[in-house]
């Protein structure tokens, strides 16, 4: 059997993570959806229990492409295009949109000097 094909990826916050088949899947979402796509890594304990998770949505990952690209060409578990999205998947989408929301608020208005 051959090596497990792994990612290094820094993300944005700095945390570095290894993707590899056996704790990651790719996500991608036909039409309006496509927003929504997003890398799904768990994090297993000793006995392979799942202990954390994260999503890498596509807005948010400079890499996206090319970790996405990576993914398939080297047999990463993919769900390709899907039409509808999960409620969990739904809920980690708008909770990231809420936390860009406060890290970078939308003024309530245009300044006076704004041209």
């Amino acid at each position: 059997m051959g090596e497990v094909p792994a990612i290094k990826l820094r993300t944005g916050d700095g945390v570095e993570h290894e993707i590899t088949p056996l704790n990651s899947a790719l996500f991608t979402f036909a039409g309006e959806l496509a927003s929504r796509n997003h890398i799904y890594i768990h994090d297993l304990d000793d006995e392979g229990a799942i202990v954390g998770a994260q999503y890498l949505f596509a807005p948010t990952e400079k890499s996206f492409a090319a970790v996405s690209q990576y993914m398939i060409e080297n047999g990463y578990l993919c769900h390709l295009n899907a039409r509808q999205i999960s409620d969990a998947d739904e809920q980690a989408f708008a909770a990231m949109i809420e936390q860009a929301v406060e890290a970078f608020p939308v003024p309530d208005a245009l300044p006076d000097d704004f041209q």
